[in-house]
């Protein structure tokens, strides 16, 4: 739910800093791969609630809600279809790798720089649309090191016949923008 709100916050932001005014229709559109998925669930539950709370009355997410199943060229096509279909719109969330690339590839081909992009991992196609600076874009990042740390350490207590009373650890989010990756000297 954190990470979805993360996304929802750095998606007004990025919104606002294009000059989009409160007071017009917006529309940000969403594609995920699989609505069985906890985590993409608890993503967009995130996303929703803080978009109800904190964006303009004018600005809304579209109807329709794309599932591409882990497919890339259905990801791709779904986000054609988002901006063919919906005048106004102006985001997209990418709740998946998949979806992500696929939003990227469709606003680079279509060469949409009006389009707000946040989404999640970092695959090269991401990585490359967020530092170019024609492009608005942000991807969010679980701490891969740090859950693969405390999965270790937690079986290995576990082979040990320790007891553990935390069942679920949260490792936190990575916010990787352009000002991210500079700082970090990704090329």
């Amino acid at each position: 739910m954190d990470a979805g709100k993360m996304a929802a916050k750095k998606m007004l932001d990025m919104l606002k800093e294009q000059g989009n005014s409160s007071m017009e229709p917006l529309e940000v559109g969403i594609l995920l791969s699989s609505d069985t998925s906890q985590a993409m669930v608890n993503r967009i539950s995130g996303f929703l609630d803080y978009w109800t709370h904190y964006a303009p009355t004018q600005w809304e997410i579209t109807k329709d809600i794309f599932l591409n199943g882990g497919d890339a060229k259905k990801a791709q096509s779904d986000a054609a279809r988002l901006l063919r279909e919906n005048k106004n719109i102006k985001g997209m969330l990418g709740c998946n790798n998949t979806s992500t690339v696929g939003i990227v590839n469709t606003l680079l081909k279509e060469q949409r720089t009006d389009i707000a992009m946040v989404g999640f991992d970092l695959a090269d196609e991401t990585r490359q649309f967020i530092q170019n600076t024609d492009y608005h874009g942000a991807s969010l990042l679980q701490k891969q090191d740090q859950m693969g740390y405390l999965g270790l350490h937690s079986l290995n207590s576990f082979i040990k016949g320790e007891k553990t009373e935390q069942k679920y650890f949260d490792t936190g989010i990575i916010m990787v923008d352009s000002e991210y990756l500079t700082e970090k000297g990704v090329s």
